[in-house]
């Protein structure tokens, strides 16, 4: 039943394109989602319906506490999204139509962030956290304004060039997991296989993956999209991606780590230590210097 939790959001799509009352499928849809996010959590606490290494699609602990949140959020998203969008579109000339484009997209990056606990195979976390950025670059860039454009351009270029950095990386995962004897596809395969991969293979790989996905998390030096894209989004939006997106990254980055863990001269914890705490001082440095709050 957990592959179900995207299910509302892509019908209140849908819904929202053709047909009136967005604003409050929405808010169904999304709570719908929660309470699937409410019975996974509750069937991996009794022991129920746990994926197997060969599942493609399942929910396990981890990804249960990553649903629930990514859940919840967009509930507190969607309810706030109806006062906002309203008041944001008063003064336009065709408020529906920018409600629809509103809804269609929030919708459509809501389904997207709730699928990627759910993928238990690299590729298809790849393909999930694509369509994450597919979609809110058209929500960044929802006011039509020069500065909305410009971050949603900037958001654009800099996360689909890591997109396609991270690619190669989880390709050579796959093909180093062939190497070693083949198997699911999955997360659990790769972890149970890396031992019998090659350690420099996993090193290239580790550095692809970290490289594309930070320019997605905002890690120094390819952060410079962040504060522009989160800043010209719409607000209920600006909460998904601060909230959550960065976190779903996070999560598949997590769900690679034990595969990276005990290879030679790789020294994992010091180089996500080092990053993760320049990354800040960085932050701290630049909140330092603004003003306009």
């Amino acid at each position: 039943m957990v592959w179900l939790m995207p299910i509302p959001a892509l019908l209140a799509a849908l819904w929202s394109r053709w047909l009136p009352g967005a604003r409050w499928v929405t808010v169904l849809a999304a709570l719908l989602g929660f309470a699937l996010a409410l019975v996974g959590a509750h069937n991996i606490l009794h022991g129920r319906n746990l994926p197997t290494p060969q599942s493609w699609i399942g929910l396990d602990a981890l990804g249960a506490v990553f649903a629930l949140l990514t859940a919840f959020l967009g509930v507190t998203a969607s309810l706030y999204s109806g006062p906002y969008i309203a008041h944001h579109l008063a003064h336009v000339t065709d408020p529906r139509a920018g409600l629809r484009r509103y809804y269609v997209y929030f919708n459509l990056f809501l389904a997207s962030l709730l699928a990627v606990p759910l993928m238990q195979q690299p590729a298809l976390a790849w393909v999930t956290v694509e369509l994450t950025t597919l979609f809110s670059i058209f929500l960044v860039g929802f006011d039509g304004s020069k500065p909305a454009l410009e971050a949603a351009w900037k958001y654009a270029v800099i996360t689909i060039m890591g997109a396609t950095v991270a690619a190669l990386g989880f390709f050579l995962l796959l093909w180093g997991l062939q190497r070693a004897g083949g198997g699911p596809q999955t997360f659990a395969a790769l972890v149970q296989a890396s031992p019998l991969m090659n350690p420099l293979l996993r090193k290239v790989a580790f550095a692809l993956i970290l490289f594309g996905f930070g320019s997605k998390i905002g890690l120094v030096p390819i952060h410079t999209w962040l504060p522009d894209a989160h800043s010209q989004a719409p607000t209920p939006v600006c909460a998904l991606l601060s909230g959550i997106e960065v976190s779903l990254i996070l999560y598949v980055v997590m769900r690679l780590l034990p595969v990276f863990i005990g290879i030679p001269g790789l020294h994992l914890e010091h180089w996500l230590s080092v990053i993760g705490l320049v990354s800040v001082g960085v932050a701290a440095f630049l909140l330092l210097q603004v003003h306009d709050y």
